[in-house]
C-alpha cells in the first residue's frame, strides 16, 4: 500500500545557489471505492444459495448478508477477501438458506474510510405447487420451465403414437 507518511521537498537552484524547502510529516491515506454487489443464485428445491460479489475495493471491506426490512442473516455465510494482485480486493460471499416465504435478500458492501455503501437486494419467491416448491428469482423462470417440461411430456408421447400407428399399418398390410 502507499499509505503512510510524506514529507514533501522542494529543490530550488538560483544561478549557483541551491536550497531545499521542505514540509511537514503528512499522512496519506489510500482507499479506493468497492463496486456495487451483484448478486446471483442457484436453487435446490427449497433451499437456495447466493452469491455476492463485489470488487475493486480498498482496503478491506466489510459484507453483510441481510432482509430488505434489516434483519441480517448469518447462518451458512462464507465470506472471502481476495487481493486481486494489483492492490484492490474482491470480496466473495455465499449464504445458504431455505426459504419457506417470498421475501426479499439483500447483500450489501460498506466501506468505513469512504463512508460508502452499496446494495443490491433480490426479490425470492416461494412456490409452493403440486410438484414440491419452486423456489425461483422470477416467476417467468417457473413458468417457462413448466412449459419446456410440457412440451417435452408432448414430445415423447407423439413419438409413442407414432411407434404404435407405424406397427398397426405394417400389421395390416397385405403379403405379396
Amino acid at each position: 500500500s502507499d499509505s503512510g507518511e510524506y514529507r514533501c521537498i522542494i529543490f530550488i537552484r538560483r544561478g549557483r545557489n541551491s536550497e531545499y524547502l521542505t514540509s511537514n510529516f503528512s499522512y496519506l491515506s489510500v482507499a479506493a471505492p468497492y463496486s456495487i454487489p451483484v448478486v446471483t443464485g442457484l436453487n435446490k428445491t427449497e433451499e437456495i444459495s447466493l452469491h455476492c460479489i463485489s470488487y475493486g475495493g480498498y482496503p478491506e471491506g466489510q459484507l453483510m448478508w441481510h432482509y430488505r426490512n434489516g434483519s441480517i442473516l448469518t447462518e451458512s455465510v462464507s465470506t472471502q477477501h481476495i487481493s486481486n494482485g494489483m492492490g484492490a480486493f474482491v470480496i466473495n460471499s455465499t449464504l445458504s438458506l431455505r426459504i419457506q416465504q417470498s421475501d426479499d435478500i439483500c447483500c450489501s458492501v460498506s466501506h468505513t474510510d469512504l463512508l460508502q455503501s452499496g446494495t443490491t437486494c433480490q426479490a425470492l419467491t416461494a412456490y409452493h405447487g403440486n410438484y414440491g416448491p419452486c423456489i425461483l428469482f422470477d416467476k417467468f423462470i417457473c413458468i417457462v420451465s413448466g412449459l419446456a417440461f410440457l412440451i417435452f411430456f408432448l414430445f415423447i408421447v407423439i413419438i409413442i403414437l407414432a411407434i404404435r400407428t407405424s406397427r398397426r399399418n405394417t400389421q395390416l398390410m397385405p403379403e405379396n
